[in-house]
This record gives C-alpha cells, sequence and structure tokens, in this order.
C-alpha cells in the first residue's frame, strides 16, 4: 500500500522541524548515501527531509518550510539564552 502524500508530506516535515530542536540533541550522520550531513538521532539530516518533501511539493515550498522551521528554533533559543543562567534558588 502506497503511503498518501500528505502522509509522506507531515513525516519530512516533522523531520526537518526535529532536526532543529530547541535543546541539546546528539546528531550523527546522516543515512542517506552520499550525504556528509548530519541527522539528529542518526536519522535523516534536514537536507535530505527537505528534497524528499521537494518532490511531493516543489523546491520553493520545501525550501520556505525549511526557513520558517530555522527562524523559529533560532528565535526559541534567543528567548532561552535570554532567561540566563536559572539553578532553580
Amino acid at each position: 500500500m502506497t503511503e498518501s502524500k500528505e502522509i509522506l508530506a507531515r513525516e519530512y516535515m516533522r523531520g526537518i522541524d526535529r532536526n532543529h530542536p530547541d535543546w541539546p540533541s546528539a546528531f550523527c550522520p546522516c543515512p542517506t548515501v552520499g550525504c556528509v550531513n548530519l541527522g539528529r538521532g542518526g536519522d535523516l539530516c534536514a537536507g535530505c527531509y527537505q528534497a524528499k518533501l521537494a518532490d511531493i511539493v516543489g523546491s520553493t515550498i520545501a525550501r520556505e518550510l525549511v526557513v520558517v522551521v530555522m527562524v523559529r528554533s533560532n528565535k526559541v533559543n534567543a528567548v532561552m539564552d535570554a532567561l540566563g543562567d536559572d539553578d532553580g534558588g
């Protein structure tokens, strides 16, 4: 049974989002043959997920989504950095 484009697109978008975490995470080599990037937890890298999404919706929309995810992640990290160290005391 073939997965629908919607299911695939959501999977790829989750993968892109997962590769831009709001907290420290472990990254390992992307398992895609020939790819030299790192993917979170040894999964595909954001670039490979972007390429898969582009196959479904086109490269412009896929690239725009990655930019939005990166901006959001950077803003969340900036907010956390602005809080300073909090040792709970």
